[in-house]
This record gives structure tokens, sequence and C-alpha cells, in this order.
């Protein structure tokens, strides 16, 4: 490398020195030639030489494969972020389809707002007008949110305490909403599952029915037919949290001291919104 670099210099040098005879619009001697190469031949060698030492040490700091996995890891540091957020925005609109599905109204929290709550739902008449009766939804996108014991259970774990003032401070129920994604060799099973539980949920919906309006909506089975090839959340399933955390309080236990819950979700579907439905407007009707 140092021999490239010399004679790359040599030529470099002799080119300037060439250039320089032509323009002197004269013959020089052979020792006018001399005083005109040497300190040009000199400053193409030093920076020749100045150009390999800063290759070289690129060059070092490149192949350093501890330096290359820091520069991977800065490069990739906005990834997860970006992946986190785009798996919430698609959850979000895949509970959006099940609640308009169940003629249903919501609405996102904005995102700079969201301390707790990402949605608000509006349960309307057998007129399909809002009846001023809400559910409030904390969604979480992945399976990481939930720790499996060995016993089966399963284990949400509350990061923020403030998070547990903003879910039981609230004039409605809040809804806990875990999302799995569908994962490749797990389709299969994804589809047998969801098709039958929504089979069941159809059946009960149809002996459950006590209203026109839930009468009309269940009698479109085409609603209930399992799309869970084409979701990216084929699994949504949800979880009333705000009692279980009142308890939990009313107890003598701190929003510090409450750290996880159980979580004992059911799917997320016409069925289970229908049943909400019900049981808010019921309870709203009974109320002095």
């Amino acid at each position: 490398m140092w021999v490239m670099t010399g004679l790359v210099s040599l030529a470099w040098g002799s080119g300037l020195t060439l250039v320089a005879v032509v323009f002197s619009q004269r013959v020089p001697t052979l020792a006018q030639i001399g005083q005109i190469a040497l300190p040009l031949l000199l400053t193409a060698l030093i920076i020749g030489i100045v150009f390999h030492v800063v290759y070289t040490a690129v060059e070092r700091l490149a192949s350093d494969t501890s330096l290359r996995r820091q520069a991977e890891a800065l490069g990739q540091q906005e990834l997860p972020e970006l992946t986190a957020r785009r798996k919430g925005k698609l959850l979000l609109l895949e509970v959006g389809a099940r609640l308009t599905s169940a003629n249903q109204k919501w609405q996102e929290i904005n995102p700079d707002e969201d301390d707790g709550i990402d949605m608000q739902v509006e349960f309307t008449n057998d007129d399909g007008n809002g009846t001023g009766r809400y559910l409030y939804l904390q969604l979480k996108a992945g399976p990481s949110h939930l720790r499996r014991r060995k016993d089966g259970r399963e284990i949400f774990t509350i990061k923020k305490p403030r998070w547990i003032h903003t879910w039981t401070q609230q004039p409605g129920p809040v809804m806990l909403v875990i999302g799995r994604e569908a994962a490749t060799d797990r389709k299969a099973h994804w589809a047998n599952s969801l098709g039958q539980r929504r089979a069941d949920d159809f059946r009960q919906a149809r002996a459950d029915a006590s209203s026109r309006f839930d009468s009309d909506l269940i009698q479109q089975p085409d609603l209930f037919a399992d799309h869970s090839k084409s979701r990216a959340f084929p699994d949504v399933r949800w979880m009333e949290i705000s009692s279980v955390l009142q308890r939990e309080l009313a107890a003598g236990r701190s929003p510090e001291q409450i750290r996880q819950i159980e979580f004992v979700g059911e799917s997320l579907d016409m069925a289970s919104v229908l049943q909400w439905r019900r049981k808010i407007l019921a309870a709203a009707e009974a109320a002095p």
C-alpha cells in the first residue's frame, strides 16, 4: 500500500511539473526543471502520505467488530419505536372495525393526550344514535404485554402508577385490550380456534338477544365469519379493569403497590360488545 502511495504521488508530482514547464513558455534547463519538480514532488508525496494515513485509520475503524455493532445499533435505535407505533395503530383500526360492525361509535384519543386511555366507545340506542354512555379502552399490541405463569394464569404488568389513577377516575368502565399478532406458523391454530369461538359467540348472541337492535344485527352471520387470515391481530381480548383496581385501592393499597393484575380476558367481538352495551344501558335505565 505504501509503494502504491509513492507511485501515485510520483505520477501526480510529475504531471504537475509537466504542466508547470508547458506554461513557462520557454525551454528550461535541467537545473530549472529540477527546481520546479522538487517542491511539486514533495508536496504530492506529503499529500499522498496524509491520504494514506487517514484511509488506513478509517479502514481499521470500519473493520473493528465492536464499533461496527455499535454503529448498527445506533442505526436501528428508531426501529423499535416506529414498529411499536405502527402496531398500536393497526390494533386501534382492528378494534375500531369490530366496534363499527356492532354499530357502536368510537373515537381515538389524541396520541399527544394519551395517558392510559387510547379509545373512547359510545354505545348507541336502537336507532343508532349516541346515548352518552361510554367505555374507555387502553390498547396494548403484541404478546409481550402478558406474562404467563406456570399455572397458566396471564399477568399484565402496570408500568406506570399514574395509569391506575387514570383508569379508576373515568366516568365509565375501563377495558384493557390485548391484541396478539398472527404468527406465520400459528395461522392454522388461530383460524381454527377463532372460527370455533366466533361460532359459539354467534349462537350465544342469538340466544341472548332481547331487543330489536340486537336481533337485527345477529341476523348477519357474515359479521361473525372468521377473517383471521387477513388480520394483523386475529386474536383481540379485553377485560374490565377499573373495578378490579378500585377494589385494590379500597383495600388500602397505593397505586405504587399495585404493580400487576391477572388478565382474564374474553374475545372482543360483536357478541361481547353487545353484551357490554346491554349491561351499561340497563344500568343507566335502572339508575334513579
